[in-house]
C-alpha cells in the first residue's frame, strides 16, 4: 500500500505492530529463549572472546553502565570512563572503608551525582550494602563526622 504522507504511513506501520504483538504474546520471548537453548556453547564461547580481545574492559558491564547513566542523566561531570570501570573493579574485590566487613562490595559516591559529584574515579569508595545504604546522599566526610557508622 503506497502512502504519500509518510506520517501516516509510520502510523499504520506502528498500528498494525501493535496489533500483531497484541495477537502473540510472548513469542519473542519464546523465539529468544529457544535460541539460546540451541546455541548455548557457540554465545558462551562469543562472550569468553570478548573478553580475550579485550582484557581490560570491565566484565560487570551492567552495574557500571547504570551508574553511567545516572551520571548523565544528573549532568554530573565525567572522569575518564576506562579508568573509572578499572577503579570499580578494583573496589568491588575489596573489604568495606567504613566498617572492614568483608563480602559484595557497592561502588558508592563519595560527594553524591545528586549533590553535583563527579562520576570519576576519585569520587569512588567502596562500600558495603549497610554502610552505602546508612549514607545515603550525605557526602562521606560528614557521614563520618556525624559518627553515623
Amino acid at each position: 500500500m503506497a502512502y504519500a504522507d509518510l506520517d501516516k504511513k509510520r502510523e499504520y506501520q506502528r498500528a498494525w505492530l501493535r496489533n500483531k504483538r497484541a495477537r502473540q504474546p510472548g513469542t519473542l520471548r519464546k523465539y529468544r529463549r529457544d535460541y539460546y537453548a540451541a546455541n548455548r556453547g557457540r554465545i558462551r564461547a562469543q562472550e569468553k572472546q570478548r573478553y580475550v580481545d579485550a582484557p581490560d574492559r570491565p566484565r560487570s558491564t551492567a552495574r557500571s553502565g547504570a551508574s553511567l547513566r545516572r551520571a548523565l542523566k544528573a549532568s554530573a561531570p565525567q572522569g575518564d570512563p576506562t579508568e573509572a570501570a578499572a577503579y570499580e573493579q578494583i573496589l568491588r574485590q575489596g573489604i568495606c572503608e567504613l566498617c572492614g566487613a568483608k563480602g559484595p562490595i557497592h561502588i558508592d559516591h563519595i560527594e553524591a551525582l545528586s549533590t553535583g559529584g563527579e562520576h570519576g574515579w576519585e569520587n569512588f569508595a567502596g562500600l558495603c550494602q549497610s554502610c552505602n545504604s546508612s549514607k545515603g546522599t550525605k557526602p562521606l566526610l560528614t557521614h563520618l563526622i556525624e559518627g553515623t557508622v
